[in-house]
């Protein structure tokens, strides 16, 4: 009896492996079929902050006759840009490697999601750090 019970605790165990990895195999499969608009909306989302701290640098120039200028602000436009930099080379990358081959280009870009994410939480925060900046100028 205690053999019939091992074993069925044995086939239960390895049905739940089975089923834990079919699920990862899913959600690994959609990333895959997602990675090539998800890179194109990073790239998107990187040429809207390129632009919008350029328009933050020439406001910056024009405040800059009236107030003194504000070292902790040059610092965060370059931080942001250093941020910016990063995600924008390392989505580019990604983007021609889709370019050359659909599939692993875009497995390539599910397995960096990491770094991907690393370097938008990095220009996440340098984003904060600019807002904050230019609200103490205020």
């Amino acid at each position: 009896m205690a053999d019939v019970v091992a074993s069925s605790f044995g086939i239960i165990t390895f049905g739940l492996q089975v089923g834990k990895r079919i699920s990862e195999l899913k959600d690994t499969w959609a990333s895959i079929k997602s990675a090539p608009a998800d890179i194109a909306f990073l790239l998107n989302e990187c040429n809207r902050v390129h632009g919008i701290l350029l328009a933050g640098i020439v406001q910056a120039d024009l405040i800059s006759h009236l107030l003194p200028p504000d070292h902790r602000l040059s610092e965060c436009h370059v931080q942001c840009e250093v941020a910016l930099v990063k995600l924008n080379d390392a989505a580019t990358h990604l983007e021609q490697k889709i370019a050359q081959n659909a599939l692993r280009g875009a497995y390539r870009v599910h397995r960096q999601r990491d770094t991907i994410s690393k370097f938008k939480d990095q220009l996440e925060t340098a984003k904060l750090d600019l807002v904050l900046a230019q609200q103490s100028l205020h």
